[in-house]
C-alpha cells in the first residue's frame, strides 16, 4: 500500500513510501525475518522495486509479491490480536503463533526449532486461530421482549 507524502507538490515531484501501520507497524518489524525488514526499510526509503530487486538479486515481481505478503501479514487481524500485550493466549502458544502467522515461519521449521512434533504445532496453531477468531468476532445483541 502506498501513501502520498505531499499532495501539494507537482506530479513529477510526488514521492511515495511504503505505508507502515503507524507506531504499531514499527513495533511489529522486530518479529519479521531480517530479509523482510530489509525489504520494508528499502521501500520506506523511497527506492523503487526495480532498484531493490537489482540490489538484492531478485526480480521486481518477487519484490512486489514479498512486500504485499509482508504488508498483508502485518495488517491482518491475527497479527493485531497476537501482538497486543493483552493477548489471551499462553506465552508459548502465542510465540509460536507470532512466528508462524506474523513472521511466516513454516510449521515444520517451528517444530524442529522448538523440538516438538509437527502435529503438536498444528494443534497449537488451530487453537491460536480459534482464540484470534473469537477475539475479532463482532457480536450483536438482541433485546428479548
Amino acid at each position: 500500500m502506498y501513501q502520498l507524502l505531499d499532495p501539494d507538490q507537482k506530479p513529477e515531484q510526488i514521492r511515495y513510501r511504503f505505508a507502515d501501520h503507524a507506531p504499531r507497524g514499527r513495533r511489529n518489524l522486530e518479529f519479521l525475518p531480517e530479509s523482510d525488514r530489509t525489504l520494508l526499510k528499502m521501500s520506506a526509503a523511497g527506492q523503487k522495486h526495480r532498484a531493490i530487486a537489482r540490489s538484492l538479486g531478485l526480480s521486481p515481481g518477487t519484490v512486489s509479491r514479498r512486500l504485499a505478503a509482508i504488508q498483508s501479514r502485518l495488517g491482518s487481524s491475527e497479527a493485531r490480536v497476537l501482538l497486543d500485550p493483552a493477548c489471551p493466549l499462553p506465552d508459548d502458544i502465542r510465540t509460536l503463533a507470532i512466528q508462524h502467522l506474523v513472521a511466516g515461519v513454516s510449521l515444520r521449521r517451528l517444530a524442529s526449532e522448538h523440538r516438538i512434533p509437527v502435529a503438536a504445532v498444528q494443534i497449537q496453531m488451530h487453537f491460536a486461530r480459534g482464540v484470534v477468531r473469537a477475539s475479532t468476532r463482532r457480536t450483536t445483541s438482541v433485546a428479548l421482549e
